[in-house]
């Protein structure tokens, strides 16, 4: 028994300092992201696109990996320059973190955002930002909609057996 417990405390403090550094290298990439989305920096939001999604993607455009992301910050620009987001909020506070059966390290994040869209109007939205570690750095992924999460689990097979949450956007009050 004793064993037990000594190994125990033995791996809580391996695991711990690395999950503490993991959850604020984390945290520190979604401010960044957070910060870049408020003041429409369209090169620090697509920043965030993991490296294997933007890799397959490159791919399938049958170009490299750098044209594909200056291809990206114009769409991006393109797709959200008149989109006010008033409020966003991802919790990376104290992330669930799982590990996928190919060994990718993974968090759902919680994730509130308050848009006004031009024609539209006011849109909220309570969805999940998926993070994973990849090369030593997170990476953001939306996985607001189904097309989104059957690219995830594209570049990364081992996602083909994670249940995604799901979310929920609605006109707001």
């Amino acid at each position: 028994m004793w064993l037990r417990v000594w190994m125990s405390l033995i791996f809580a403090s391996l695991v711990l300092p690395s999950l503490a550094s993991d959850t604020a290298a984390l945290k520190a990439r979604v401010d960044a992201y957070s910060a870049a989305m408020k003041s429409k920096s369209y090169e620090g939001i697509v920043d965030v696109v993991p490296l294997r999604v933007l890799e397959m993607m490159a791919e399938r455009a049958n170009t490299d990996p750098a044209t594909l992301r200056s291809a990206m910050i114009q769409q991006t620009e393109q797709a959200i320059a008149t989109i006010d987001i008033l409020e966003l909020s991802i919790d990376a506070v104290s992330p669930d973190y799982q590990t996928t059966e190919t060994g990718i390290v993974y968090a759902f994040l919680p994730t509130e955002a308050l848009m006004a869209i031009p024609g539209v109007g006011k849109v909220e939205s309570e969805t999940s930002t998926l993070a994973l570690q990849e090369s030593g750095m997170w990476f953001l992924a939306a996985i607001d909609q189904p097309q989104q999460v059957l690219v995830i689990r594209e570049a990364y097979p081992g996602f083909k057996s994670v249940d995604f949450p799901t979310g929920v956007t609605r006109p707001a009050e």
